[in-house]
């Protein structure tokens, strides 16, 4: 009786699984993120755009709007009432002079309006995540940026270009990109890879269009750096002694009219 052959089979080698790299987080999901931090500032001259970066002072809800300076220049020096309008719910707050403080960086083009939380507008607990300290984006990174532009100032738009040069004296930065009027203010931010979450690089401040030959051709767009007014911030107690450090830096700092024309191409 014959014996039946028996198979000889390999032992298949154990194979690890493959476990891949966690997906970059997309733009749409980035901005989806920041988006219930971002305002339109309106006031009776005009509106651009503001972020929140965070709620401080002793009972945390000293909230903080960063925008540039332009953007409310009129507003702080004329004692103007500024309308804020929360992208994500649409709700409004309307802050007269009495009702706020707006610390001013006017070499930077920067500005912040400081004012208590009303408690029917719910915004994040912690502060929003900067580039860290000491640290820069290199030229080709993708940067995007958001704001209302005045083509369709209804709704919150998405930008996208990228970093074109890092100015190290100034910790600002040139990036391929436009930013039309109403966009001023607006948060520029990239996607920390190892967080693999938006982190803010700085404020839109100004598109420097080509006019070489005299025609105004494409240009670049200047984002700025929001780190000096952190630590100011930080060491604020209440409205009352935002407002005292607000009139201090109106006595020391230039008028408007001081600082007209100095950057032609601001966009507000």
């Amino acid at each position: 009786m014959a014996k039946a052959k028996a198979s000889k089979q390999k032992s298949r080698p154990v194979v690890a699984p493959v476990v891949l790299p966690p997906e970059k987080l997309a733009w749409q999901g980035a901005l989806k993120l920041l988006q219930n931090r971002v305002f339109k500032i309106r006031s009776p001259r005009g509106h651009g755009t503001g972020f929140h970066i965070g709620n401080f002072g002793t009972d945390g809800r000293l909230c903080a709007i960063a925008t540039a300076y332009h953007v409310v220049q009129m507003v702080h020096d004329w004692g103007e009432p500024v309308k804020l309008a929360h992208a994500e719910t649409g709700k409004e707050i309307l802050l007269k002079e009495n009702d706020r403080a707006i610390l001013t960086y006017v070499n930077k083009d920067l500005a912040v309006i400081l004012f208590t939380l009303p408690p029917d507008l719910t915004l994040p607990k912690t502060p929003i995540e900067l580039i860290p300290p000491g640290a820069y984006l290199v030229p080709g990174v993708d940067i995007a940026w958001c704001g209302f532009p005045a083509v369709k100032n209804d709704k919150l738009c998405f930008f996208h270009g990228f970093i074109s040069c890092y100015l190290d004296q100034q910790s600002d930065y040139l990036i391929d990109g436009v930013a039309i009027h109403g966009v001023s203010g607006g948060p520029a931010f990239y996607v920390d890879i190892q967080s693999n979450s938006p982190k803010i690089a700085g404020v839109v401040t100004q598109y420097i269009a080509n006019r070489t030959t005299g025609e105004t051709l494409p240009g670049v767009s200047m984002i700025t750096s929001i780190a000096p007014f952190e630590e100011t911030i930080k060491n604020l107690n209440n409205l009352n002694q935002a407002k005292k450090e607000a009139d201090e830096q109106k006595v020391s700092n230039p008028t408007s009219e001081q600082n007209q024309g100095e950057k032609s191409d601001k966009i507000e």
